[in-house]
């Protein structure tokens, strides 16, 4: 069964009430309404039910987390279909960037990756449909509510996907910890998929194989690595910065 998509909190409701997107209630906690007027108004202006309850109440909807008196009810999320994402991004940028997570497993660093992505500028996401993090409730809340604003894609065959962007005309990139060019040197200014593996193995052989090169992040002696969403964050930096160059 499907999850009930909530996001939680005040920054991540304002920020995702901002994209015009589709949600269904805004849940107020009735003792701090008066703080909250500008929100509901918004919430108002898009045509919501505004519906108010408790702090008990809103602490059961959000399992504990810390809702800030306020929560939005939306459907289940939207993914998008892998074939229409590279058509989509071909189309509407000269430059299409899109990252796919080699079964990446902990929400908060799927949540952290979505955030980094919309602040750099990446245009698409790809997500194994098996033994990989999903878009759930503690993603967009760790997102800050960035998620709605990056499209994201699930595949069967993560391999295949790597595949047809290649033919698309992705240059295809792996992260990997050690035996990868600098990233420094990697070429970004042509359409690109960025692919970072996972928390505890990296990317798979298969995937690293099907990649057209492999970068690795330069490190201080006596570091091993980085946390997933860090190395990705770095790398989206990366190429916002070698495109920032170019006429």
């Amino acid at each position: 069964m499907a999850e009930q998509m909530m996001i939680f909190g005040r920054h991540p409701v304002a920020e995702f009430l901002t994209l015009g997107q589709d949600a269904k209630a805004l849940v107020v906690q009735d003792s701090v309404e008066k703080s909250l007027h500008d929100m509901v108004s918004a919430a108002k202006s898009a045509g919501l039910q505004i519906e108010r309850c408790s702090k008990k109440k809103l602490d059961q909807l959000s399992q504990g987390a810390n809702h800030q008196g306020v929560l939005l009810k939306l459907g289940e999320f939207s993914y998008t279909d892998f074939s229409d994402l590279l058509q989509q991004v071909k189309k509407q940028q000269p430059l299409p960037c899109l990252v796919a997570l080699d079964e990446i497993q902990d929400p908060q660093n799927l949540g952290s990756m979505m955030r980094s992505a919309a602040a750099f500028g990446v245009h698409g996401m790809i997500l194994p449909d098996r033994r990989a993090a999903q878009v759930t409730s503690t993603v967009f809340k760790t997102s800050a509510g960035a998620a709605g604003r990056v499209p994201v894609a699930r595949v069967k065959n993560f391999r295949q996907a790597l595949e047809t962007a290649k033919e698309e005309g992705f240059w295809v990139v792996g992260t990997v910890v050690e035996g990868g060019v600098r990233l420094c040197e990697v070429d970004f200014c042509r359409p690109t998929l960025l692919v970072i593996g996972s928390e505890n193995k990296g990317l798979r052989d298969l995937s690293a194989k099907t990649c057209d090169s492999l970068a690795t992040i330069d490190l201080a002696s006596g570091m091993e690595s980085l946390n997933a969403a860090v190395a990705g964050a770095l790398c989206f930096y990366e190429l916002r910065r070698q495109r920032a160059t170019l006429p």
